[in-house]
C-alpha cells in the first residue's frame, strides 16, 4: 500500500448536493460536495491551481473548503488566487477557501462538471482509497482482509478496484444504448418495409 486516503464517496460516482451563500448575500448557489482527508487530492492525482491542501488539524473543527474552476465561474472570480481567503456559508458553517482544484469529473462521464467543493469532516468518511503496487494482488487482498477482520470482524471486507467501480456505473448506460439501438433498428426496418411496399 503506497498511499491511503478517505472520502465520503467514490470519485466519478457522484457527490452530495448543497447550497453556498456568499458572506453578506442572501441568495445561495447550488454546488456539489465530497468530504475528503488531507491525502485525497495527492492520492487521486488531482491538481491544485492555487492554495494549499487541508491540514490534519481540520479534523478537530471544520473551517475550510477547496473549490473547483466552475465554482469560481459561478461566483465571478477570474483568477484562482483571488478566491483564496473568501468565506462562504455552507450548511450553516462559515468556511474559508484555502485552495482551488482543477476541474475533474466527480460525477459520471455523461454529466457536465458542476460547481464543486471539498470539505474535511471525518464523520462523513465512508471509503478508504488505497493506491496499491503489488505483483500478487490476490495475496495482497488476502492480507488486507486478515487485517480488516481483526479491526472489524462484524463488518464484511468489500474491496473494489477503481476501474471496476467505473465500469459498473457505466453498465446502465450501455444497456440504454442497446435499447435505443434496437428501437432504431426496428424503426429503420419498418421504414424499409414501407418503402418496399
Amino acid at each position: 500500500v503506497q498511499n491511503i486516503s478517505y472520502s465520503s464517496t467514490v470519485r466519478g460516482l457522484g457527490a452530495s448536493e448543497t447550497f453556498v451563500t456568499t458572506q453578506g448575500d442572501t441568495d445561495s448557489i447550488q454546488a456539489f460536495q465530497v468530504f475528503v482527508d488531507e491525502h485525497y487530492i495527492n492520492n487521486l492525482g488531482l491538481k491544485l491551481l492555487a492554495g494549499e491542501n487541508f491540514q490534519s488539524e481540520e479534523k478537530f473543527r471544520e473551517r475550510s473548503i477547496i473549490v473547483n474552476d466552475v465554482f469560481l465561474e459561478k461566483h465571478s472570480i477570474a483568477n484562482p488566487a483571488d478566491a483564496l481567503g473568501k468565506v462562504y456559508t455552507v450548511d450553516s458553517l462559515e468556511l474559508q477557501v484555502i485552495a482551488v482544484v482543477k476541474n475533474f469529473n466527480f460525477m459520471g462521464l455523461r454529466e457536465p462538471i458542476y460547481s464543486f467543493l471539498f470539505r474535511y469532516n471525518p464523520s462523513q468518511f465512508r471509503y478508504a482509497n488505497l493506491r496499491v503496487a503489488s505483483t500478487d494482488i490476490n495475496s495482497t487482498l488476502e492480507d488486507m482482509q486478515a487485517i480488516w477482520h481483526k479491526l472489524s470482524p462484524e463488518t464484511p471486507f468489500e474491496p473494489k478496484f477503481f476501474e471496476q467501480e467505473i465500469a459498473e456505473s457505466c453498465d446502465s448506460y450501455k444497456v440504454m444504448l442497446k435499447i435505443v439501438g434496437l428501437r432504431g433498428a426496428r424503426a429503420l426496418s419498418i421504414s424499409c418495409v414501407g418503402l418496399l411496399g
